[in-house]
């Protein structure tokens, strides 16, 4: 089964992403900090990335791009960046391979991720 790896500091997000991704027949992943990241990335089609992590997350939103990214079979894994404040066509882009802003319409999200695992 396609798993997608959801990675966002509110978890009101968390929840509701993850049940709109099984709603999709995928099977969704939630990571509730950092170490859940490194444990779960190897296991996932997809990552959702909440550009503005805090709190908990010993790694940011770049850092977990970058570590992605470094790693040889990873590189090609897709990434769906969700963000407050940041423009879509920002120097800030950091190897994300698209780019909602939130708040996001669901059915915008449920194409996206389609149209990355389809890729």
């Amino acid at each position: 089964m396609t798993t997608v790896l959801i990675i966002d500091a509110c978890q009101e997000h968390r929840v509701l992403i993850g049940r709109m991704v099984n709603r999709m027949n995928l099977n969704a992943l939630i990571a509730k900090n950092s170490q859940d990241v490194v444990d779960y990335i190897g296991q996932v089609d997809l990552v959702i990335l909440d550009l503005n992590l805090s709190g908990q997350w010993m790694l940011d939103s770049f850092g977990i791009i970058a570590m992605i990214r470094q790693h040889d079979q990873l590189t090609r894994l897709p990434i769906l960046a969700l963000a407050t404040n940041i423009l879509p066509d920002s120097k800030y882009h950091n190897g994300w391979d698209k780019l909602m802003m939130k708040p996001f319409d669901i059915s915008e999200l449920k194409n996206n991720i389609l149209d990355l695992l389809a890729d």
